[in-house]
């Protein structure tokens, strides 16, 4: 087994009481997922179909798949591939992510906002 979810829970291993991993509904978090899910022992959060991305991975996604298309030349070679997906997620500069991370609290205020029909004063 391997892959950013095993990276993710060595890197934060004992510091979780009951571990939560939340995904979208993209088809590519699969039955293989599940099973690593729960060799893992985490849980799933539920994230209900037609909801929203408030994740800021989404944004990132869309970063590197910015920095993907001005990579030239692009090269047919699954290898290829990975190698420059590797290089335009490490050029993609960590304020950028933090800042992603950092909104968390802004975007689910605007989400409670809209959800609620009102905006809190805080």
């Amino acid at each position: 087994m391997r892959g950013p979810l095993l990276d993710a829970v060595r890197v934060l291993e004992g510091r979780w009481r009951h571990p939560l991993v939340q995904e979208d509904n993209a088809s590519v978090h699969n039955e293989y997922c599940d099973i690593t899910r729960a060799e893992l022992g985490l849980q799933r959060f539920p994230h209900p179909p037609s909801s929203p991305d408030l994740n800021p991975i989404e944004n990132a996604w869309f970063e590197l798949q910015s920095r993907l298309a001005d990579m030239q030349p692009r090269s047919r070679k699954s290898d290829d591939f990975w190698v420059c997906c590797g290089r335009a997620w490490d050029d993609i500069p960590m304020d950028y992510i933090n800042k992603l991370v950092e909104g968390m609290p802004r975007r689910l205020e605007l989400f409670r906002g809209v959800m609620c029909g009102l905006q809190s004063t805080s």
